[in-house]
């Protein structure tokens, strides 16, 4: 069951919500935590569950049925690391509110 607030994805919001600020459907933000951006792109649709995450000017695209980067451009083995870490720990989180996006 998704917990409180996200029922709707939104852009912004303090450093662990899940909701607040901005609407955007073509690209909303499920989550900021630290210092990254969690986001999805609507047009990911047809591909398997996954987020993207940006900080600053790097970015990286993560699994989220096994986590695993699929992708990253410029973040470096620690914040990856750290990323990876993120999404383990919000995972069923970060795949509730894939479906209610994306259904």
């Amino acid at each position: 069951m998704l917990r409180r607030g996200m029922q709707a994805v939104w852009a912004g919001g303090g450093d662990s919500s899940l909701t607040g600020g901005c609407y955007r459907r073509d690209v909303p933000t499920v989550l900021r935590i630290e210092r990254f951006r969690f986001y999805f792109f609507s047009s990911d649709r047809r591909e398997p569950p996954h987020v993207h995450v940006d900080r600053g000017g790097a970015s990286a695209k993560i699994w989220l049925g096994r986590v695993a980067v699929a992708r990253n451009v410029g973040f470096a083995a620690q914040d990856l690391g750290d990323i990876v870490r993120l999404v383990r720990r919000r995972r069923t989180e970060l795949l509730e509110a894939w479906h209610v996006h994306f259904n």
